[in-house]
């Protein structure tokens, strides 16, 4: 939501829950830029109207690895929870859903024998500040630390656990609902040193705007383009990943019929307003779940911005033609 006009009291607080309202699969979260209101009086607003409202006007991406330390240190779980979390939770196997309960359950046993009532709420409040303080910070900056990512997943399931009223049962549903979001990694800032410049711009980095990107027809085409635009930061390896992942997005039905009812519209808006982000998170998905190891290679601005356009490219013709 975009703000230009000034609002305050019950009226701020209405204009902006309007947001709340979620349509699955892509609207997930939610972001209000505000051009005209202060931040203090939005903030105040809200504050009349409920108990807690937590601000993150002076906020630090930092300020998620201070939050993990503070947790660690407090000797409820370790490093390799957090790894088998994350390896449970990406397994293929059903099971498996049960033993990150059997895991959380393990921990929450842990933080009851460690601790008191009063530090115990301590310790769940502080995973709900990373937890929020993650989405925020996520929706204005990339975020480019897989460790981060994978302590989001292990924190949230965490804190839920945690919630006195939650059975095993719960978490399990619970569980199912993070799989669908939890490595959602979305981009809003660019910058703009790394726009090409001219018709073409700097072969050697790729493109934030899709008029520059050419129509690339096939996957071996666009893993050709890669290697001759990005040959000194894509590997062999990284350049079999991403046409692996161009192939995957043959069985993108939902994609392939979002393209399909904007053939008509302009191509660049379509991209800029809907496409981008829908490319961006499948991107990031396949290579979180198939080639952690080349997180950081791939998913680099320029050359995910590449992707991205050339594959929005590809499968338009392919739509087109079907």
């Amino acid at each position: 939501m975009f703000l230009d006009k000034a609002v305050s009291g019950r009226n701020a607080v209405q204009t902006i829950s309007r947001l709340n309202r979620i349509h699955p699969p892509y609207k997930k979260d939610t972001l209000t830029v505000d051009f005209t209101n202060s931040y203090e009086s939005i903030i105040t607003a809200f504050r009349k109207y409920q108990d807690v409202v937590e601000s993150h006007k002076n906020v630090d991406p930092k300020d998620l690895f201070k939050l993990k330390d503070e947790l660690l240190k407090r000797g409820v779980f370790t490093l390799e929870d957090i790894e088998q979390c994350k390896k449970l939770f990406n397994s293929n196997n059903p099971k498996d859903t049960v033993l990150i309960t059997a895991l959380m359950t393990k921990l929450k046993l842990m933080l009851d024998a460690k601790f008191e009532l009063e530090k115990r709420k301590e310790f769940r409040t502080l995973l709900a500040r990373y937890v929020s303080l993650y989405n925020y910070i996520k929706s204005l900056f990339r975020i480019s630390q897989v460790e981060l990512h994978d302590f989001q997943l292990f924190a949230t399931l965490l804190y839920r656990k945690l919630d006195p009223t939650m059975s095993a049962e719960d978490l399990e549903k619970e569980i199912e609902k993070v799989r669908l979001t939890s490595y959602d990694i979305t981009e809003i800032k660019i910058n703009p040193d790394d726009e090409p410049k001219g018709n073409g711009g700097d072969g050697n980095k790729g493109s934030g705007n899709i008029t520059f990107v050419k129509n690339l027809a096939t996957v071996e085409e666009i893993v050709i383009a890669i290697n001759l635009k990005f040959k000194q930061k894509v590997s062999p390896e990284g350049a079999a990943v991403v046409e692996r992942f161009l192939q995957s997005l043959h069985n993108e039905e939902s994609l392939k019929t979002t393209i399909k009812n904007n053939l008509q519209n302009d191509e660049k808006q379509v991209y800029d307003l809907i496409i981008r982000q829908i490319m961006h998170r499948l991107y990031t998905d396949y290579i979180v779940n198939n080639s952690p190891a080349l997180y950081e290679e791939l998913a680099e601005d320029n050359i995910q911005n590449f992707i991205s356009q050339s594959a929005y490219k590809m499968m338009r013709e392919i739509v087109r033609t079907v």
